[in-house]
């Protein structure tokens, strides 16, 4: 039964398991995508640049300043979150192989996905004792890969984003990992370019969570 494995490892256990997962990532993608400040508040956002007035409303300071951070967090989880979830949808492994013991795979993970079905070959699920759960060995410590590697050029030769969402996403990445040391850093931007790249972000990205979410559920039916 399922309930005997720990959670991290049912993903691997046959494809209605690894579908279910993958379907569970993508839903909270996709509720946090939708909760992004400017993303909900795009019209209002992108208005309050053109006000006459001497003081701006509250969605420019909320999403240039208060929001910000919050906003730049919740799109790169959402999408870190994708990226695992194609991968599993696709039958790769997502968490980060043990070198350890699997060093010619960790190795290979480092630069381009490993296929489950190559990883279960050297590596079984396991129990420790009767009262503990059954796990599959080789990972490290049940870790996953970094969004970092996910956005890699033979991982996305699987998960397929566009080079311009990528680039998007990068250089979010790169602001939210300023969080030890956090600072606005505002910065000159032009105002037009700056809202035209929200808006291909929330459209592209939107519509792309819900057709995975549409995907993963059509493939959920054939195994019913």
């Amino acid at each position: 039964m399922t309930r005997e494995y720990s959670d991290e490892t049912k993903a691997y256990l046959n494809e209605k398991e690894r579908l279910a997962v993958s379907w569970e990532l993508l839903s909270y993608a996709h509720m946090l995508y939708s909760r992004v400040y400017v993303f909900k508040n795009f019209e209002a956002f992108s208005e309050s640049f053109r006000t006459d007035s001497s003081e701006p409303p509250k969605e420019y300071w909320e999403g240039l300043h208060r929001e910000k951070l919050i906003d730049q967090i919740k799109i790169c989880t959402a999408f870190e979150n994708y990226n695992k979830s194609f991968l599993l949808s696709k039958g790769y492994i997502v968490h980060t192989i043990d070198g350890a013991k699997n060093k010619a795979l960790a190795s290979q993970q480092k630069t381009k996905p490993v296929l489950i079905s190559e990883f279960l070959k050297s590596n079984s699920f396991i129990r420790e004792n009767q009262f503990s759960e059954i796990y599959l060995e080789g990972f490290q410590n049940f870790s996953t890969i970094s969004f970092s590697r996910t956005r890699n050029e033979q991982y996305q030769s699987v998960i397929g984003l566009e080079d311009q969402f990528l680039n998007y996403l990068k250089g979010l990445n790169e602001k939210r990992n300023r969080l030890h040391y956090y600072k606005n850093y505002a910065g000159a931007f032009r105002v037009e370019t700056y809202l035209e790249k929200l808006k291909y972000a929330k459209t592209y990205g939107s519509e792309l969570l819900i057709s995975e979410l549409k995907r993963i559920e059509q493939l959920q039916k054939q195994l019913d």
